[in-house]
């Protein structure tokens, strides 16, 4: 039990870094963007 939980947090905390990431990215594509526009 106390494994599957540690995957199951381990699991989450991979979401959690992809779903930072996949914004960090769009963040930045956004200000290229405007910047190739400005």
């Amino acid at each position: 039990m106390n494994l599957l939980l540690n995957d199951m947090s381990l699991i989450f905390y991979i979401f959690e870094a992809a779903n930072k990431l996949e914004i960090n990215l769009i963040i930045k594509t956004v200000f290229a963007i405007n910047s190739i526009i400005l």
